[in-house]
């Protein structure tokens, strides 16, 4: 702690900010009349539970607001720009305005705990859990501020905004365990048996870490740093690889939706695929001025320099080709439909990319539209012709009509929007030549 008190300066300010004497005497009084109120009214063996709700309360639904708060704290102050501008690295003002803005929650934390170990007679079986769903809710309400940081929203939107991701990352991976133990308290992932709840606090573990990299990389974009595509690439190659352990349970997932009762290994590749594509899509489709400076460094085949700005939903269809070949080589039956597939995926990239340029940056439409197209597209009727037009089918021909064409239709339709793009991209070359 003393280590990083001197190393971290934005850490030591939060420290001197939020743990003041006042505060310091405050929490842990308020906790204990928690506990007495509780033993007088309800008996000393409820304590450990009660204490289990202070903690959840504290780091999830208070704790979040904190780490939404340090943020947009900074940019109403416009102290944000000094911040960013100032010697301390990307990690580090990230690392220390998250552990020192949240500390005080969990000091609170740490007093009810101590109070739960005590009634429990030296027991804490839940004491894992909750601090894991605390610093899910709390990175990822970090995570939504830094990303509506410098928006038209107020602060207090931007405070809600973030809390309820929060409230939904870390309440809802809190619940998880109880989900997933319906059938049974263990799970299967690439063959092998886990305990269900050791499973979903490691999975809590690496969610935070990505929430924590991914406002790393917001805040090296503030600095005028640019990163390589390395760090999306490897999170939708993550993500494709995560849900691809689960392929034995695809059939019972998604007995509802209208896919293939018992998918075969190259359809199960395919839609891990997708996954990983729509995901790297609505969470990074690019700006303007990205796609423009990939196109002219292309042009030029400066390719050493256009790989920082590839696109992440990019890999995530490089990832779409590979499963279509792997399924053309190993199941010539599933062809059309992965071809099928692979038009549907082409659809979506062109509409969205179409939306993103048009709107200069503005992603309310694009993600209404990727609503309606998974919302459509799986619940569909089964059977019905029309069926074909918003997912693959059985029928690999018709859905492979509808799909492409569907792509074709996309493209005449933004052709205008990504023909501006084409001659920005020339005027860059121009511009670079001379």
């Amino acid at each position: 702690m003393n280590g990083i008190l001197r190393l971290n300066a934005e850490f030591q300010k939060n420290i001197w900010e939020e743990m003041t004497v006042g505060r310091l005497v405050f929490m842990p009084v308020a906790v204990g009349l928690i506990a007495a109120i509780t033993i007088r009214f309800s008996g000393a063996e409820i304590v450990p539970g009660a204490m289990g709700v202070v903690v959840l309360l504290l780091t999830v639904l208070w704790g979040s607001r904190m780490a939404s708060d340090s943020v947009t704290e900074e940019v109403a102050n416009r102290t944000w720009d000094v911040h960013r501008l100032s010697a301390q690295s990307a990690t580090g003002l990230v690392l220390g305005k998250f552990a020192g803005g949240t500390i005080y929650s969990w000091y609170g934390a740490a007093n009810a705990t101590g109070i739960a170990y005590y009634f429990d007679h030296g027991s804490l079986p839940q004491s894992g859990g909750l601090c894991l769903a605390g610093l899910v809710a709390q990175s990822a309400a970090f995570f939504a501020a830094l990303a509506l940081r410098g928006g038209n929203t107020s602060r207090r939107v931007q405070n809600l905004i973030g809390q309820l991701v929060g409230l939904v990352a870390g309440f809802g991976l809190r619940n998880l365990p109880s989900l997933l133990t319906v059938a049974g308290p263990d799970l299967t992932w690439y063959g092998h048996l886990y305990q269900t709840r050791d499973f979903v606090n490691a999975l809590s573990g690496v969610v935070v870490a990505w929430f924590l990299v991914g406002g790393i990389r917001l805040v090296r974009r503030d600095m005028g740093l640019r990163d390589g595509p390395f760090g999306w690439i490897v999170f939708t190659i993550a993500v494709a690889a995560f849900a691809y352990g689960f392929a034995p349970r695809f059939a019972a997932a998604f007995a509802g939706l209208s896919l293939p009762p018992d998918p075969t290994e190259s359809r199960k590749l395919l839609y891990v695929a997708v996954g990983g594509t729509y995901v790297a899509l609505l969470g990074n489709p690019g700006t303007y001025e990205r796609l423009t400076r990939l196109c002219s460094r292309l042009s030029r085949v400066d390719l050493k320099q256009a790989w920082r700005d590839v696109l992440p939903w990019m890999a995530g269809y490089a990832l779409c080709v590979a499963a279509v070949i792997y399924t053309m080589v190993n199941t010539h039956a599933d062809a059309l439909y992965a071809w099928a597939t692979l038009g549907f995926v082409t659809r979506d990239v062109i509409v969205v990319t179409g939306f993103r340029l048009r709107n200069h940056g503005r992603g309310s439409i694009m993600i209404f539209y990727l609503l309606a197209v998974s919302i459509a597209g799986p619940w569909s009727t089964r059977g019905h012709v029309w069926a074909a037009a918003f997912r693959p089918t059985e029928d690999g021909s018709l859905s492979l009509a509808f799909a492409w064409g569907e792509a074709a239709l996309a493209l005449v339709l933004f052709f205008g929007t990504f023909r501006k793009l084409a001659r920005a991209a020339r005027l860059d070359i121009g511009a670079a030549t001379t």
